[in-house]
């Protein structure tokens, strides 16, 4: 078997299958993966969303990911950049190993110790870090934090009220469902006053 049918489009043309999110895991970077899955969440752009109909790539998330390691290796120090990495990658796979650490039953594969120590292990590494990786890597995440709470609490509040289009009041539910209604006939009775 050629390595080219063993992952990514060979991968999907051997299993038959036309869902490009199995087949687009295999081939991307795992940064265009998150990328991805959260354009599709709505958590950033749509457009990044996008699977490449031949390829099964996602190749919006590429692209830009392309475009600002290139505008990092322009503009940043390279060594912060990294320390900023690091901190991401660790706090990561601590978040990973504390998840881990909840599993039960048939979803455990390891036992619970290893978690414990990949989680200490993370916590030990970050504070080897320089101080300004860690602070800018922290300020980052509190951002998306606060970014994804708000889009949380945007996502389960209630729409607003509708106003009535001649006075700046709003219209009862009753009012709104009759102006509304497209059963009503404005030369006489609707069709729910009919006699049964």
């Amino acid at each position: 078997m050629s390595s080219s049918s063993a992952s990514g489009p060979g991968l999907a043309r051997r299993l038959g299958t036309a869902d490009a999110e199995l087949a687009a895991a295999y081939p991307t970077s795992g940064v265009g993966q998150t990328t991805l899955a959260m354009a599709r969440d709505d958590d950033l752009p749509g457009w990044l969303a996008a699977v490449h109909p031949r390829y099964l790539v996602a190749h919006h998330a590429e692209i830009a990911l392309a475009l600002v390691v290139c505008l990092l290796v322009l503009v940043a120090d390279l060594r912060g950049a990294i320390g900023f990495s690091s901190f991401g990658v660790l706090l990561y796979y601590l978040i990973a190993n504390v998840s881990a650490f909840t599993q039960t039953g048939d979803q455990r594969r390891y036992p619970r110790w290893l978690q414990v120590l990949g989680a200490v292990g993370c916590a030990v590494l970050v504070s080897t870090l320089p101080v300004q990786s860690v602070l800018a890597g922290a300020g980052v995440f509190a951002v998306g934090i606060a970014y994804r709470a708000w889009r949380v609490r945007a996502a389960v509040r209630p729409p607003p009220e509708r106003m009535c289009p001649v006075l700046p009041i709003p219209l009862r539910p009753w009012v709104e469902s009759q102006w509304r209604s497209p059963t009503r006939r404005a030369d006489g009775p609707t069709e729910q006053d009919a006699p049964a």
